[in-house]
């Protein structure tokens, strides 16, 4: 018998094909016992009490108490108020002076926010109110200002005004988000947006934490 043409015989290729299969079927077994790229669960927001401290990123956030005062009309003219008061301590962690902001309101929430306030996402029950919520920091007995400097562990209140009908809830409950630096397009320079994540297609606030605190019950004279 003769040898084939060009002497000894063929050299065989490494077999590939199998390997991968396996590396595939290993990564695909995994990510089934993870239930899937898609389903994997976010872990739950962090459960905060009254004088539990957050880290947001672009400031760092002591909730101080929330509380309901009534203040009495001054005069025949006028007449009675009544709010909700959220009280915070608040510290700039960034370089720059930023503002308190507002609140989010309930069904018009937004990931364009990049102010303080902007990241009490919702609350529990919803306050409904005509004008919103307001964020000052609060000088004394007057909220005087609206400026966070850096550095600076600054006592700030959001304050709703509320109408005759609406309840004041033993507790309320806080969805709090953070900040995060992002790129802003086209100039790609760095500045603090909401935390998002991507949910049924859509960008949405990512709630850290839960809050919740007791209301207080006051009179203002």
């Amino acid at each position: 018998m003769t040898s084939p043409s060009g002497g000894g015989s063929r050299r065989k290729r490494p077999v590939l094909i199998p390997v991968i299969a396996v590396l595939l079927a290993s990564g695909l077994g995994i990510t089934a016992l993870l239930g899937g790229l898609d389903q994997v669960p976010d872990p739950p927001p962090e459960q905060l009490g009254e004088g539990a401290i957050l880290d947001q990123g672009q400031f760092r956030t002591q909730f101080v108490a929330a509380r309901y005062v009534f203040t009495p009309a001054a005069n025949e003219f006028a007449e009675d108020q009544r709010h909700l008061e959220l009280e915070f301590k608040v510290t700039n962690l960034g370089d720059r002076t930023t503002y308190v902001g507002s609140p989010q309101q309930p069904g018009k929430e937004t990931t364009s926010s990049v102010l303080f306030a902007g990241s009490i996402l919702r609350t529990t029950p919803p306050i409904r109110t005509e004008a919103g919520g307001v964020g000052a920091v609060l000088t004394g007995d007057e909220l005087r200002s609206t400026q966070l400097h850096p550095g600076v562990a600054t006592p700030v209140v959001v304050r709703y005004e509320l109408d005759e009908a609406t309840e004041v809830p033993d507790r309320i409950v806080l969805d709090m988000g953070t900040f995060e630096l992002m790129g802003r397009f086209p100039s790609k320079v760095e500045d603090w947006s909401l935390a998002t994540k991507r949910v049924n297609g859509k960008d949405v606030a990512e709630v850290a934490a839960r809050v919740t605190l007791p209301v207080q019950q006051g009179e203002r004279s």
